[in-house]
């Protein structure tokens, strides 16, 4: 989960213009709702932002890895032979363009723009997994973690917008992720720059 935070948190720091979309809807709703559950889950474009991260940078290449313990026959005619290792290509889902446009381009409101004309698209938010978005798995062995995951993602985000500005010292430029293996990981050196709002500018 640290690792999905740290990759946003780069986000942030890289594009700080960002913080004052975020900032005006987490301290619209704080204001209504306090820091309580319904303000988290009104907070759709944090949520946005936090699932286009995860989606660019993802944990890993793959997931859903399985190992066959029979022969098994796909509805094409494929057989998988017993003791064959298998997984879903995640990296390549989440950057196919055929389901999403410019995928190599961070677009933070990718989800919040559809939920903003569509309140009732639970396809778009964080939790739901699909076959398209599969940062939590998939089918009867999805995260059932998810829902306290993301909501915790979301208030760490919500406060460090509602209460500081944050950037790299080298402007607009993101640290390149690091791969070990197939794992995806957040640069372990770069330093973010954090700002305290003034009291007059917080809530």
């Amino acid at each position: 989960m640290m690792q999905n935070f740290a990759h946003a948190l780069y986000h942030l720091a890289a594009a700080p213009e960002h913080a004052a979309i975020l900032r005006e809807e987490v301290d619209a709703v704080v204001q209504e709702e306090g820091w309580t559950k319904a303000a988290i889950d009104r907070m759709i474009k944090v949520d946005s932002f936090l699932r286009e991260s995860q989606r660019l940078n993802g944990l890993a290449t793959l997931t859903m890895s399985r190992v066959a313990l029979k022969d098994f026959t796909f509805s094409n005619g494929i057989v998988i032979p017993a003791g064959t290792a298998i997984a879903i290509p995640m990296y390549a889902i989440h950057h196919d363009e055929s389901i999403w446009p410019d995928p190599f381009t961070f677009d933070p409101y990718r989800s919040s723009r559809v939920r903003e004309k569509d309140a009732g698209d639970v396809k778009q938010q964080m939790v739901t997994s699909s076959p398209e978005f599969l940062s939590w798995g998939y089918g009867r062995h999805v995260c059932p973690g998810r829902f306290f995951a993301v909501n915790e993602l979301k208030t760490m985000l919500a406060y460090v917008v509602h209460s500081y500005d944050v950037k790299f010292e080298k402007e607009g430029v993101r640290p390149a992720n690091v791969w070990f293996g197939d794992i995806c990981m957040p640069h372990q050196s770069a330093q973010v720059m954090f700002r305290k709002r003034s009291k007059t500018a917080a809530i």
